[in-house]
């Protein structure tokens, strides 16, 4: 991992403690019960399923995306969090030498191949 990186990452969580656990925990509470809320109401199951997903993706995309980590930094309400989202972690580079297959290393793909190929046509055929 890059240096910049892990300085971001010590930022953030040795200033995470129990109150800005407490507030992400309420807001996540609120806004499960707010589109389960709004879904039943209007008995609308792709609104749950929505907020849902956004449920789901948001702590994945938080530390990443500027403006959803501005909305993250207000709901823990802590002013010591870094000010900008994490650095993109540098790539791993690994140099394998890559050599050429034989030829018939492809054979059994293209074998398999042919065989659900016959298989769809049958299936087809037979309709």
């Amino acid at each position: 991992m890059g240096e910049r990186w892990k300085e971001w990452d010590y930022q953030f969580w040795s200033n995470i403690g129990p109150v800005e656990i407490f507030r992400f925990g309420c807001a996540s509470a609120l806004w499960l019960f707010l589109g389960v809320w709004i879904g039943g109401t209007l008995h609308s199951l792709s609104i749950i399923l929505i907020t849902l997903a956004i449920f789901l993706v948001y702590p994945l995309v938080a530390t990443k995306w500027k403006p959803i980590y501005q909305i993250h930094r207000a709901i823990l309400g802590n002013k010591n969090l870094p000010i900008n989202p994490a650095p993109p972690m540098e790539k791993i580079k690994v140099n394998e030498p890559r050599w050429r297959r034989p030829w018939y290393a492809y054979l059994p793909g293209i074998w398999f191949l042919l065989v659900n190929l016959l298989l769809l046509y049958l299936i087809l055929r037979s309709r």
